[in-house]
């Protein structure tokens, strides 16, 4: 069954509009429009006062109410959609994982299976190496902090490998665009990306990772992409890449480590949310998302290729991104 993520809005306002494709957020009665809905980071502060713990929201041990008497009053009231509130408890829990020393690094994500099966038998969701099926994978938007290539671990065959794409695919600490970025200047967002399914190994595998000598696991997302070749230049004290010639925009990317293409490699940039500020044009908001290579020997059962996580983006000035053409991508 496919996701009927794409276009969706992080909060709902009033319709629900409902057709033969699936189920789509509105705030206008109109199907099929990507309309941008409120999301206000205030409003979230109640939920913090409606339920004891992220655990127990996620796991339905306590039921959390969207609105109260102490909602901020220059706020606007509507339905927030609970898949937002899920997403940000997920990240929380986390973050607090992330704290935690582990002997081995690949450890870390088996220690969240037993989180996650309780989640899933809660809530009826698929985990998938870290992220979740039914919600908006915005747990695919960090960048690494405190790196330090001297302490990195060699590559041992026997252990697993989570995929590039998850938060646990490396050792250090990461930062997550909900939890790190979300700002009250930025009231409204939009998620472009679909994620249509998934393939995996083994059923294990889901909540341990792959061997890093076997086959890995793929997500499949539908979304609007910008190919090119990467070019560099320097200003504000760090290197700015371009993957068109036409680009009058350059993107500041945070990369993973040790994988910044080189000179005239090509790239592809994968929209997964759109952002607006007051500060924002709105004809040319914020598009944020992921930078890609292909991942040379990996390939689906039908021979598309696979592309692996390489860095992080957060620009405007893109342009239009109506005029990015629309992609199926495969991430491993």
């Amino acid at each position: 069954m496919e996701s009927v993520a794409s276009g969706c809005h992080l909060c709902s306002i009033v319709f629900w509009d409902e057709n033969s494709t699936g189920l789509f957020v509105s705030s206008r009665p109109r199907a099929l429009q990507p309309e941008h809905a409120c999301v206000w980071a205030k409003y979230l502060w109640v939920e913090d006062h409606c339920t004891k713990s992220d655990f127990e929201l996620l796991c339905g041990y306590k039921t959390f109410g969207t609105e109260s008497d102490t909602t901020p009053q220059d706020l606007p009231r509507g339905r927030q959609d609970s898949r937002f509130t899920l997403s940000l408890a997920w990240l929380r829990i986390v973050r607090g994982y992330q704290r935690t020393e582990f002997t081995y690094e690949s450890d870390r994500l088996i220690a969240l299976s037993g989180v996650a099966k309780a989640i899933e038998h809660s809530k009826g969701f698929t985990y998938v190496a870290g992220t979740w099926k039914e919600l908006w994978p915005l747990d695919l938007l960090w960048w690494y902090h405190g790196w330090d290539p001297s302490k990195e671990e060699p590559t041992d065959f026997t252990k697993s490998k989570p995929p590039s794409w998850s938060w646990a695919a490396r050792k250090w600490g990461k930062d997550f665009l909900l939890l790190e970025r979300f700002d009250f200047d930025i009231p409204l967002i939009t998620y472009r990306a679909q994620f249509k399914y998934f393939t995996c190994p083994t059923s294990t595998d889901r909540y341990t990772g792959t061997r890093a000598d076997k086959e890995g696991i793929i997500l499949t997302i539908k979304s609007r992409v910008k190919r090119g070749l990467a070019a560099w230049k320097w200003r504000f004290k760090c290197w700015l890449l371009a993957v068109r010639a036409s680009d009058t925009e350059w993107v500041y990317v945070y990369w993973d480590p040790g994988q910044e293409p080189r000179l005239g490699e090509s790239v592809l940039l994968l929209i997964l949310i759109s952002m607006e500020s007051e500060n924002t044009n709105k004809k040319d908001p914020y598009q944020i998302g992921l930078v890609l290579m292909l991942e040379e020997g990996v390939k689906k059962k039908n021979g598309q290729p696979c592309y692996r996580r390489v860095g992080y983006f957060n620009e405007g000035g893109f342009g239009n991104h109506e005029t990015w053409g629309e992609e199926t991508i495969c991430l491993c």
